[in-house]
């Protein structure tokens, strides 16, 4: 069997989880999809919340390798008139469809294929959300003694990328040493401190002064490579002739450095000691989410970059790039196990988490090929 000869299919499989898009934790009809296929290639599944490990083992190695995709969507109306466009208010704006298609692809394909060792395949819940707990289906995953135990040598994963995003729109791999994507920290910021009259501003501790001092203090901050943005801020005051007794604020931080993330929590908690002490109200910083930066391992890179130039050219892949401030929590996986995360050129499409969002049917056989070729490589006969 060739690869293009499952192309048509796997076309028709990914406007079809284009089509039923669902959200983070909430992928119960993907997840059931994916894993009814998986069971009929001859792969063993086991499900850890509406994610899915699937494994298949063939001759004697003890060597395994590890490919992610990811199935959630997002909250946003697709504006696309397509025969598949997404139905309701959520919609695969970030090419999810298109990243479980293509392993679904690989995986029906190596099934078939003689190699030795151990292929694992994860289908991971939830990239772009956390849970009550603050992780995300990555974080979950990792932290899953069923992940643990599955001790594989490499992870590889991919993301679809518009062209605008791509330092060169002729290459279609693009691979990178070190940090390849910043990691994210979203902080919800309390201020609860006494409302009153606004015409008594004597008599009350508004807590929005200590907001307005909070925000100029934080925005001091001096950290190589990272980004802190105060993306929203809101009290409980419904009126002029109130003054609030609670204010809050979001922030967002982008860091390129792991350990920079403590730092700058560090640098928040002190902050925000200093102006509870000093104002006399009680602020309370909840960290909503952390996810890491994704770093990739030099030698899992090496072995991608290598595979890609075998399989497709060396003018179709570039290791020298720009990170990108944006985050994926592939990069919890790359705590715990080797790996590298590649993107793969989408063309010239609209841009990521846009209602105009589609992935490019174009690249799901290059994608699905990739996998295959990093998985035929590494577990040769």
């Amino acid at each position: 069997m060739k690869i293009e000869d499952l192309t048509k299919e796997f076309i028709q499989i990914r406007h079809f989880l284009h089509e039923n898009a669902e959200l983070g934790f909430k992928e119960f009809k993907t997840s059931a999809f994916i894993k009814e296929k998986l069971i009929e290639y001859g792969f063993s599944v086991i499900n850890v919340g509406t994610s899915l490990i699937a494994s298949m083992k063939k001759n004697t190695s003890t060597k395994k390798i590890a490919l992610r995709a990811d199935m959630d969507a997002l909250l946003i109306k697709e504006e696309n008139t397509f025969s598949y466009s997404a139905k309701g208010d959520v919609m695969h704006a970030c090419g999810h469809d298109g990243h479980s298609a293509s392993l679904l692809m690989a995986a029906k394909y190596l099934a078939q294929s003689n190699f030795d060792g151990t292929l694992i395949l994860i289908f991971q819940a939830a990239e772009e959300c956390v849970d009550e707990n603050g992780l995300s289906g990555a974080q979950n995953l990792v932290n899953s003694k069923i992940y643990q135990d599955l001790n594989a040598d490499f992870i590889f994963g991919y993301h679809n990328m518009p062209s605008m995003q791509m330092p060169n729109n002729k290459e279609l791999f693009f691979l990178k040493k070190g940090v390849m994507m910043a990691g994210c920290l979203s902080y919800e910021c309390e201020f609860i401190g006494v409302g009153g009259h606004s015409s008594q501003p004597n008599l009350c501790k508004n807590p929005i002064n200590s907001l307005a001092k909070f925000i100029s203090k934080i925005n001091e901050i001096k950290l190589k490579n990272s980004v802190l943005s105060v993306v929203g801020v809101s009290s409980d005051s419904k009126a002029y002739n109130i003054i609030s007794s609670s204010a809050s604020c979001k922030i967002s931080i982008r860091i390129l450095n792991n350990d920079d993330a403590l730092i700058l929590q560090d640098s928040l908690k002190q902050i925000a000691k200093t102006l509870q002490d000093e104002d006399e109200i009680t602020i309370k910083l909840n960290c909503i989410e952390n996810i890491p930066a994704t770093v990739n391992c030099d030698k899992a890179q090496e072995f991608a970059f290598n595979v890609v130039c075998e399989a497709f050219g060396k003018d179709k892949c570039t290791q020298n790039h720009e990170h990108l401030m944006g985050s994926e929590d592939f990069s919890s996986f790359l705590l715990k196990t080797s790996g590298a995360y590649a993107f793969i050129n989408n063309s010239n499409s609209a841009n990521l988490h846009t209602s105009k969002y589609d992935y490019n049917d174009d690249i799901l056989e290059l994608a699905a090929k990739y996998y295959i070729s990093l998985v035929l490589k590494y577990l040769k006969p």
